[in-house]
């Protein structure tokens, strides 16, 4: 059975004449009748009662006309739906995030990307960096936004904003009354970082400060997401440090203090397969480039 056997058909029935059908679909009417009487023998059911004064449908042609046309519409949409996916227009985009980047990146591309496009669906899973390289190379997410200095030739990357480096500390705790503090002041304290991962992330970049410095953290915590690490300083559990734009956002019990000297900046960048650029991957890596263009914190932190 073929989809222009089903038009033929609903012509006849709707028509209930071959000749003007055979007009409408602008077929020979011979090649109509010859296409019904196929589908009529595909499906073993005469579809036409047929006399020199008329056209009328049969039993059963009136139960298949029904299910014809739902086919039809279903096979149109089908292919409509598979247009609009192929061209990046409709489907679902799956993304991987870290807390920093909820703070500004996401939301601001995100939105970004679904007023360009209204009928794609976005999956977004907040997940540790670990995890977040895990689910791209099984192909469980499209993109993931990372902190995390990436060299795979399996990857490309986007660095779409730097952040400076400031100390969280307990607000209760001698140093938060300090206009700066230093790595030395830091090192006697628990000292609450990310877990290590195989690509360099903070936790590479904090370990790699201290011994610039020519100290070592005396007692360090690992936690998988930054926002879990704020909320032990508030309980007074250590000290963190992390990206200056959470210093926007009130955690109950934590104080920010700037660095001095300061440490490097820290880099959130997209990530994504060389070999798993969709359409619609596609599309949203024109509003990263983009927001990258024309975010300053891409070029110098604050």
């Amino acid at each position: 059975m073929e989809l222009r056997q089903l038009r033929y058909f609903i012509a006849v029935a709707e028509h209930l004449h071959f000749r003007r059908a055979s007009e409408v679909m602008h077929i020979a009417q011979p090649s109509l009748s010859q296409q019904i009487h196929q589908l009529e023998e595909e499906l073993g059911a005469v579809l036409f009662d047929r006399n020199q004064r008329k056209v009328t449908l049969t039993p059963a042609g009136v139960v298949f006309y029904q299910k014809a046309k739902t086919l039809l519409r279903d096979a149109e949409r089908a292919l409509e739906d598979t247009r609009r996916v192929a061209l990046g227009h409709a489907g679902l985009l799956s993304l991987s995030f870290i807390t920093t980047a909820a703070l500004e990146v996401l939301p601001s591309t995100v939105k970004e990307f679904q007023s360009l496009n209204p009928s794609v669906e976005i999956k977004v899973l907040e997940s540790a960096p670990k995890e977040q390289f895990t689910a791209l190379y099984e192909r469980a997410v499209d993109i993931a936004l990372v902190i995390a200095k990436v060299e795979d030739p399996v990857f490309d990357t986007l660095t779409l904003a730097r952040y400076s480096i400031m100390a969280a500390v307990p607000d209760n705790h001698p140093l938060a009354s300090q206009a700066s503090v230093s790595l030395k002041d830091l090192s006697t304290e628990v000292l609450i970082v990310p877990e290590k991962h195989p690509f360099p992330g903070l936790h590479a970049l904090i370990h790699f400060s201290f011994q610039l410095a020519g100290l070592e953290p005396a007692r360090e915590l690992n936690i998988r997401l930054l926002h879990t690490g704020l909320l032990l300083v508030g309980s007074g559990l250590g000290v963190s440090l992390i990206p200056e734009v959470f210093s926007r956002f009130q955690t109950p019990g934590v104080v920010y203090v700037p660095l001095d000297p300061p440490m490097p900046p820290v880099e959130i960048s997209a990530v994504w397969r060389r070999d798993g650029v969709s359409p619609l991957l596609q599309r949203y890596l024109e509003v990263l480039r983009e927001y990258a263009n024309q975010n300053p914190r891409t070029q110098n932190p604050i």
